[in-house]
């Protein structure tokens, strides 16, 4: 397998895309019981929760990098298949779009999607290694 195809698939790896379609379908299913109608934003709402469940996976992952050698060496940041900078790219640029797309759906939306790359920001920075030393 050549370098292209490797990356491509280790990038497909780190964002975990069973996660990010449950997360994107959660939004989706909100979206409805709130009684949203209107395919073009629930389509954007469904890829925005995704990318940014994209994002939460990368980011945890490349704080995670060196217990992830230890711990799960299989991971595409562990393995070295994905740079961590081009991780931590990658992330950027799905929170970005996923931020994008919720801000096209409404202001509120637009909100809580920034707010969710912050919190996922500073728990995978901060917040998780002060958890329960039994959790790790």
């Amino acid at each position: 397998m050549d370098r292209s195809t490797r990356t491509l698939l280790g990038a497909i790896d780190l964002i975990r895309p069973g996660n990010c379609l449950i997360i994107g379908f959660a939004a989706l299913v909100g979206y409805t019981i709130g009684g949203g109608s209107d395919p073009l934003k629930a389509s954007l709402l469904f890829l925005g929760a995704a990318m940014l469940g994209a994002w939460g996976n990368i980011i945890n992952d490349f704080f995670d990098l060196e217990v992830d050698k230890v711990n799960k060496p299989w991971r595409p940041l562990a393995k070295g298949i994905i740079a961590p900078r081009q991780g931590l790219t990658l992330g950027l640029l799905l929170a970005s779009l996923g931020i994008a797309s919720s801000i096209y759906v409404s202001l509120v939306c637009g909100a809580l999607a920034v707010a969710s790359f912050l919190l996922l920001f500073i728990y995978s920075w901060r917040a998780k290694s002060s958890g329960p030393q039994e959790d790790r």
